[in-house]
């Protein structure tokens, strides 16, 4: 099955294109930059290389968020776009879940949890304890960055510090580092940072059934959004 998959939920977005389980390729955009048209040259170039067309795409993988609330809309509409217009199945895959699967390639254990900065000290989080393929203990979060990590410490029976064995990445992990540091967590490096179109696809395929969804009514998972995440959005995009 050829499958395209849009990222957009963070600073640095993707595109990626695959066959199966095998990557074809992975283009990065800059989200707050990357209105459809730029995800649309993504995708002609990715299809160019790969000697393939849109109309031989059968699937459409999108990162259903939570993250900024431009540029989730930016991957969900053109998700759905693409498959009301050429019929390709739509399958939304967690960003929190590509970014903790990032974190513990996938693969079950350490503890793993995704955290992105939702600004003035709040974050969307998702927490794995045993790896991002198994049961998670909360999903889809959003609030203060000590009430996550409190909750997380007192699965364990105690409040803060109570995070030895947990990894953390994400955006909001790195703006927490000092926190998570200080109850004995370990925080990834930016480079686990960022949810990637390619890890959507390795999720959708490992997974098949689970996040397809009708483009008509799919809905992506924005998150609460503050004040302060539209005004950085705004002056961002302004340059």
């Amino acid at each position: 099955m050829l499958s395209l998959a849009f990222e957009t939920s963070g600073p640095l977005g993707s595109a990626a294109l695959g066959r199966g389980g095998d990557l074809l390729g992975e283009v990065a955009v800059r989200t707050l930059l990357a209105r459809s048209e730029a995800l649309l040259e993504a995708a002609e170039g990715l299809f160019s290389m790969a000697g393939c067309s849109a109309g031989d795409v059968e699937r459409i993988v999108v990162g259903s968020g939570p993250g900024s609330f431009t540029g989730v809309r930016i991957a969900a509409s053109m998700a759905k776009g693409w498959c009301h217009s050429t019929g390709a199945t739509l399958c939304s895959v967690s960003s929190l879940r590509a970014v903790g699967a990032q974190a513990g390639a996938g693969k079950a254990g350490p503890a793993v949890c995704a955290m992105f900065d939702a600004r003035r000290g709040d974050v969307f989080a998702s927490a794995w304890p045993d790896g991002s393929w198994g049961v998670p203990l909360f999903e889809n979060l959003a609030g203060p960055v000590e009430s996550v990590l409190n909750r997380i410490a007192a699965r364990g029976g105690g409040a803060r510090p109570g995070l030895a064995g947990w990894c953390f990445a994400g955006s909001g992990a790195l703006q927490a580092r000092s926190l998570i540091a200080a109850g004995g967590g370990t925080v990834l490096g930016p480079v686990s940072a960022d949810p990637r179109a390619s890890t959507l696809l390795w999720i959708a395929h490992k997974d098949p059934d689970r996040g397809v969804a009708d483009p008509g009514s799919w809905t992506p998972e924005y998150g609460r959004e503050s004040g302060a995440v539209r005004e950085a959005e705004r002056a961002e995009s302004l340059g």
